[in-house]
């Protein structure tokens, strides 16, 4: 079983799906038109992870500076220049519980994260086209720097708005409401009564939340027992993981929420399909 890690962000991004490495490709060899046409011609969810994927690759940072040097205003690149500011303060920070940064470390953490967010306000006054991704991006940042609960509401609210089921946006606002990050039971609820009827989505945020129940402790077992199973027999295993990258992030979390439930058989063929992309 992997566990995810105290304040884990999501899945390691080192992808082996070629189209999300080929816009890496294109992006080292110069071809900005290129990696642009690619990332709008993605679905929602490939893009989601093709755009952290990239602000991840060595010298990231040196190529999208670049990039931003030939194209100044070019919102797709400035957004990616905030993606690898993000990630270097994670870096910083580390993906362990709290009480486990230093209290230098969760300064320069949070000064770096108020750098990406200056970074994303230039990107959405260059007018990025990818919306609900430059928002996933400000709760990625709310959720760490203390900000009033209203604006991580309002940010996912005027998106969602647009985008009712872009999954990377619906992932990305749960984590910033859950009790690790200063949210609520009560605005978890609040949150599960708005979600749109679409399968993936609803098993990928349900899975999450009872992941986090491991953790705390904090659901009966018997309640994350009968989740998985029921997400099990409705056929999710039966179909084609390349079809959505989430759908690897919904194997993580079955994984280990079905080794949690003593689903050994279960946690071992999840475990195999989330190992086949994220191991």
């Amino acid at each position: 079983m992997k566990s995810r890690g105290g304040n884990s962000s999501g899945p390691d991004y080192s992808v082996k799906d070629p189209r999300i490495q080929a816009v890496g490709t294109l992006l080292k060899e110069g071809d900005y038109l290129g990696v642009e046409e690619t990332l709008k011609s993605f679905e929602d969810s490939h893009r989601y992870f093709a755009l952290k994927y990239i602000a991840d690759i060595k010298n990231a940072k040196t190529m999208i500076d670049a990039w931003i040097s030939a194209e100044p205003t070019n919102g797709i690149a400035i957004l990616l220049r905030a993606m690898v500011v993000i990630s270097e303060a994670w870096e910083v920070r580390g993906r362990g519980f709290a009480d486990s940064v230093s209290p230098e470390n969760k300064a320069l953490f949070k000064s770096m994260l108020h750098d990406a967010k200056d970074i994303l306000i230039k990107a959405k006054e260059s007018n990025c086209v990818f919306e609900a991704d430059l928002a996933s991006a400000f709760l990625a940042i709310y959720k760490a720097i203390d900000v009033d609960r209203s604006v991580i509401h309002t940010t996912f609210r005027e998106a969602v708005q647009k985008h009712p089921e872009n999954i990377g946006l619906h992932y990305s606002y749960f984590i910033a409401i859950s009790p690790k990050w200063g949210g609520s039971e009560g605005e978890m609820q609040a949150y599960f009564k708005t979600l749109p009827h679409n399968e993936l989505l609803k098993n990928v945020i349900m899975s999450e939340y009872y992941n986090d129940a491991v953790m705390y402790e904090s659901v009966p077992r018997e309640t994350i027992k009968k989740f998985v199973q029921e997400v099990d027999a409705s056929g999710i295993a039966d179909i084609n993981p390349w079809d959505n990258p989430f759908y690897f992030t919904l194997y993580s979390n079955l994984n280990y929420c079905a080794h949690y439930a003593g689903l050994h058989d279960l946690s071992t063929k999840y475990e195999n399909w989330a190992n086949y992309l994220w191991g």
